[in-house]
């Protein structure tokens, strides 16, 4: 009874050892599903967040999309109501002057020059390097009869275009004329 009672012993500590063994493969088997499916939850998460800064319908790369190549909306009323949807939360200032200067060409297209002239001027007010901008502010500010505006920043343009030749473009010369008349016609308008 005593070599049963040993054999019995023995075969229960090697029962517990085994127990032991496979409950410390199922910890790490289960650490690693635990993990495995963390990092399927965060791989998801990661992909959501790409679609929605990225992918989304109302990205700024997707609704660029919305506009011919001479910068105005193919229909502004449909790109207002989706720039409007954009997030700004967590945006740069190089991708909110984006999103400006393109609400700003929607209002212009759309006929709406003091909505397009205050888009234009947030732009500006984000990213000053955008020098264009000086341009389509003046032009706006002209159409809606801010003509002490559209002096300043017509000024501002044809000093940034002087400043900044482009050998590559023959008609600047001509471009910077046109710019010129038509400050002096700003200038005109401002004074009566």
């Amino acid at each position: 009874m005593t070599k049963n009672t040993a054999t019995s012993s023995e075969g229960s500590g090697i029962v517990t050892g085994n127990l032991q063994q496979n409950s410390a493969r199922a910890s790490r088997k289960g650490f690693i599903r635990v993990a495995i499916a963390l990092l399927v939850v965060a791989g998801v998460g990661l992909t959501a967040w790409r679609v929605l800064i990225y992918e989304s319908p109302y990205s700024i790369e997707k609704l660029s999309t919305q506009y011919d190549e001479g910068g105005a909306a193919k229909n502004p009323k449909k790109t207002l109501a989706d720039l409007s949807k954009v997030n700004e939360a967590g945006m740069s200032s190089t991708e909110l002057a984006r999103l400006y200067h393109l609400r700003g060409q929607a209002y212009q297209t759309k006929g709406d020059s003091k909505a397009a002239l205050d888009a234009y001027e947030k732009s500006l007010a984000h990213d000053s390097s955008q020098r264009a901008l000086y341009l389509d502010i003046a032009e706006e500010a002209t159409k809606s009869g801010n003509y002490d505006k559209a002096v300043i920043y017509y000024e501002k343009a044809i000093a940034w275009l002087k400043s900044n030749p482009n050998a590559e473009d023959p008609m600047q010369e001509s471009y910077i004329q046109t710019l010129e008349i038509r400050l002096e016609r700003a200038k005109r308008e401002n004074n009566t």
